[in-house]
Order: C-alpha cells, then structure tokens, then sequence
C-alpha cells in the first residue's frame, strides 16, 4: 500500500473509493515533505553565509531568561535531539530561568540545534551554551579541576563518539518514530508512515555521510561491538554511585542522560535500545531514569 503501482493508472480505468483516498493521502504526504521535511534537510545540510545577519525570535526578552530553541518531541520525551535534552537537562540542574521554544525547520548559526537567545544574544551549540552559562551564572559543579577535566572527556566522548554511533541506528531502524518526533505532531502519522520509505533513504544517505567521517565505515557487528563498548564504559563508570560523581547530578550527567534517553525513550527497536533495556544495563537504565526523575519529575515530555 505504500507504493501501489495502480496509483499510476488511477486517470485511465476507474478507481475504488479506497484507492483514491489512498492516492489523496499519499500526494498528500509528499506536499508535506516538500513543505516542512525538505527544507529541513536543506537546512541542516546547507551553511549560513557568513555575512547574513542573526536576528532574534524574542523581541521582548527577560533578563538572564534562556529561551531555548529545539526539536520537538513525543509523549516520552522532551525533545528527539540529545543535545536538546542535555542544555534542558542543565538548565533544570542548576535552576536556570527559560522557555523551551519547538522548531521544526529554523536553525540556529551553525545550521543546528539547539541554539539559545540570552540576554539579547543568539548562542549556537549545545557546548558553547553551556560554557556560556555556566561562566555567566559563575558555576562551579565538581568537586576539583582532575574531576572537571574528566567530566569534560565523557561529555567529548558522548556527544561526538556515542552520539554517531547511535546515529547509525536511527536513521537505519524504524525512522517513521524518529521523523514523527521531529515533526512535532504537525504532520499527522499516517502521512509519516506512508512517506518514510521515500524519505528515509535521502536521509540516512546524507547522515551517514557525516558518520563515516566522523566514526569510520564499519560493519553491523562492529557497530554493534562498539556502542556495547560506550555503554559499558558509562556503567563502569557509574560503579555504585548514583551519579556519574557521586551524588550529585554535574554537567558529564547532563551529556550522557541526553544521549542515552533519546534512544531509550524514542523507543526505534534498535541496537542500542535493546542493549539498555536488557539485564546486563539495569544499572545504566536505572541511572537515566534517575536523572530523569531528578531534573524532569513528570515532566519529561514535550
């Protein structure tokens, strides 16, 4: 039904009912795409000039407010982008002033997001907003610089290493969950479903551009060696501990809660899903649901 052939003779014979409202929903669909998921692949691929001009969304900002500018998200979670959930994450750690603001084609400077506007100035990457804050409020989250310094290499690691590895699975697996999160409820499912086949492969074609830059070109196995890899270093390093540092919830936390929730939560039947969802990562699963009910509560959705 996705693709059916008679759709193409539908002009020179006569039609069910059924077969129409078939057609109807899938012109439908590809109106869709061409209006709101085209023009955001242009524009993650595509690069701002230089000399184009940043103007901000929110004319009457609020001193020392963070508006926060991101993916949407599902019922399960706050946002399908990892680095979402992470500058969210920090915001609600430190008790930080801001409005989630949900994007579907707009990106910030760097042609991603998120990116945030403070105190009248637009800050791209979740990295930068993070360094930003955290000079401006004058936080101060570990406990020394040999911790600092640490917690900066598992951050390094989940956001370029983990993340791409995870990247793999989503745009491979299932990816109607993955575009139905993104599009934020805007386009209705079934449209989703009966256009995924066409769009998945211009998207994981372009994705895995980047990943092969980033990670290497590796076989399934490898894949999958590699990211049990990741998640048993999390673990390793969580021991007993509730956090990553012990007791309390630091910026490292902030990193790998985004990446872990965004696959556990989005819920693709993949990789790394069933991997934390099965015996040998209880303890890693019980540490993302713990951050969650730390920053988020009952609030962990969009």
């Amino acid at each position: 039904l996705l693709f059916p052939h008679s759709f193409i003779l539908l002009p020179f014979r006569m039609a069910s009912f059924t077969e129409w409202i078939l057609a109807t929903l899938y012109a439908g669909g590809i109106l869709l795409f061409i209006q709101y998921l085209l023009p955001f692949i242009l524009r993650i691929f595509g690069r701002r000039q230089n000399n184009e001009a940043v103007k901000l969304f929110e004319k009457k900002w609020k001193r020392d407010t963070v508006y926060l500018y991101q993916m949407p998200g599902m019922a399960t979670l706050s946002s399908v982008s990892p680095f979402c959930i992470k500058v969210e994450a920090f915001l609600r750690l430190h008790k930080i002033n801001y409005e989630r603001r949900y994007f579907i084609v707009g990106r910030g400077l760097n042609g991603k997001l998120p990116f945030v506007e403070f105190n009248g100035e637009h800050i791209s990457d979740s990295q930068i907003i993070l360094r930003r804050l955290t000079f401006h409020f004058k936080l101060n989250e570990y406990a020394n610089e040999v911790d600092s310094n640490f917690g900066h290499a598992i951050t390094c690691m989940a956001d370029q290493h983990t993340y791409n590895l995870f990247l793999h699975y989503k745009v491979s697996h299932n990816q109607s969950n993955l575009f139905k999160g993104m599009m934020g409820g805007v386009v209705p499912d079934i449209l989703i479903d009966m256009t995924t086949p066409l769009i998945a492969p211009i998207v994981s074609a372009m994705m895995h551009r980047r990943l092969h830059d980033a990670v290497g070109r590796f076989s399934d196995e490898e894949y999958r060696e590699l990211t049990r890899k990741d998640l048993t270093t999390y673990q390793n390093i969580l021991r007993e501990k509730k956090f990553l540092f012990g007791e309390k919830i630091t910026t490292a936390d902030c990193s790998v809660f985004g990446h872990l929730a965004a696959a556990l939560y989005l819920d693709q039947h993949c990789h790394p899903v069933y991997l934390l969802k099965s015996h040998q990562f209880v303890p890693l699963r019980q540490y993302v649901e713990r951050v969650r009910d730390t920053l988020f509560g009952g609030k962990f959705a969009m």
